[in-house]
Order: structure tokens, then C-alpha cells, then sequence
């Protein structure tokens, strides 16, 4: 199992300003990626908070049902993130617009052997990050977005909770989750990307040849060409692939 990943700020903003996050884990078979909304503070500290809880924890997608799956990751990403931050040092106007927390879209995805040939998946996802299954140049399918007429500005998200002065034990909204069950052999190739590149991908005729400069590391000039002409909304881009041969 090999991961070739890429990750782009938005045009015009600093490496610092990159609000997605992707984690994985190949032994444990686990990835997550999320993307942070950037009209609320710290939301790439709720995006990181979010994947690496799920990759580096104990949470196992195939033995609950995905509702207590998400509670449970909230709460245990929210002490993350709610330790991650310097409340007492932070300015009035930012603690004033901090306090409402963060938010951020989430996909989790975790596989584990069926037999030889085959992997079992199981996917959970808030949101319009996706996944993508391609065999050779085709896409089998994606999830939980299929068609670029789906994407807006208003996906599902799932929220922090409040911040400071709130404790870091207060209750938060349990998001509306989608899952999806499905298989994956070596012939295949799973993607794992953020709503703009997951856009492109989608109306590339050839997606499989857009990944490949991704291994080549060649895709920032094809994501700068998309957004100038309007092909996709300038946005931080994540996109990771999963090859199994």
C-alpha cells in the first residue's frame, strides 16, 4: 500500500493560512480528511484535531454505528483542539469571535482484509470531502458527492463546540452523518480529496491522468489553470491517493 499526497494553500494566501488536514495510518489501515472553514478562527486546528484523532485512536468504524462514531470522535477531537489553543494570550476580537468555535467538514475511512484479493471498507463523512474509487481511468464511484452540480458553499460541517469560557466538557451538536460500505482490490485506487480538487476530478475526462502529475509532482500548474479560469473556486486543495499494488 503506497500514499502519494499534495496539498495546496489558496491562491493569494501564505502555507500558514492552509485550513485542510489529512492523517493516515497504513498499519491500521485509516484515513481521514477534513477541511476547515475559513470564516470561523482555528478551524485548522479543529480539521487536524479531527483527522489525527480518528488515525491515532482507538475508534473502530466497523463496530458501532456511524451516530456514536462521530459523537464519540467530537468529543475527544474537542479536547484536542481545546488544548491546542492559547486562550489567555489571545486578543478581545479574536477571543470574542473564538469563543463561537470552529468548524470543518470530515471523512473518515477504514479497511480491513476480506480475503486474499479483497479489502473490506467502510467510510463516514459530514460534508464535502470525498472519496473517490478509480480503476484504471474510470471512477467507480464517489461519496458521499457524485456530481459537480452538488458542491456549495454550504456543506454539512461538524462543529467544535464553544470555546473558552466554556469548559472543555461542554456538549456540542452531533452532525448528520452519511456511510458508505464497498470493497477495494489491487486493481484499484482510492482518492482522498477536498470539495475543489474533488470538482475537478470530477469534470476531468481523465482523471486518472490528472493523479498521475500528482505523483509527478506537476499538479499545482493544472489547479492554478483551473481556478484562473474558472473551472474551480480558489480554495485549499488536499487531494491523496491510496495505490494497493
Amino acid at each position: 500500500m503506497k500514499v502519494d499526497y499534495f496539498r495546496m494553500s489558496k491562491l493569494g494566501n501564505r502555507e500558514s493560512d492552509y485550513e485542510d488536514s489529512f492523517s493516515y495510518d497504513l498499519e491500521k489501515m485509516k484515513f481521514a480528511i477534513a477541511d476547515g472553514v475559513s470564516n470561523s478562527i482555528f478551524s485548522d486546528v479543529w480539521a487536524e484535531a479531527l483527522t489525527e484523532t480518528f488515525v491515532s485512536g482507538r475508534t473502530d468504524l466497523f463496530s458501532s454505528s456511524a451516530g456514536d462514531i462521530m459523537h464519540h470522535l467530537i468529543v475527544e477531537a474537542r479536547k484536542r483542539w481545546y488544548g491546542s489553543v492559547k486562550w489567555d494570550s489571545l486578543p478581545w476580537f479574536t477571543r470574542n469571535k473564538a469563543v463561537n468555535g470552529s468548524h470543518s467538514t470530515l471523512l473518515l475511512c477504514q479497511l480491513r482484509h476480506q480475503d486474499d484479493d479483497t479489502l473490506q471498507m467502510r467510510a463516514i463523512a459530514v460534508g464535502d470531502s470525498c472519496l473517490f474509487k478509480l480503476r484504471g481511468d474510470d471512477i467507480i464511484y464517489s461519496f458521499p458527492l457524485s456530481d459537480p452540480s452538488q458542491f456549495n458553499t454550504t456543506p454539512d460541517l461538524v462543529w467544535s463546540g464553544k470555546g473558552h469560557p466554556f469548559p472543555v466538557d461542554s456538549s456540542s451538536r452531533d452532525p448528520e452523518v452519511r456511510i458508505m460500505d464497498g470493497a477495494v482490490s489491487a486493481y484499484d485506487r482510492l482518492v482522498f480529496a477536498t470539495d475543489s480538487i474533488s470538482v475537478l476530478l470530477l469534470k476531468d475526462a481523465h482523471p486518472a491522468s490528472l493523479l498521475e502529475q500528482l505523483v509527478e509532482k506537476k499538479l499545482s500548474r493544472n489547479i492554478v489553470e483551473a481556478i484562473d479560469s474558472g473551472r474551480i473556486r480558489n480554495d485549499d486543495i488536499t487531494v491523496a491517493v491510496v495505490g494497493f499494488k
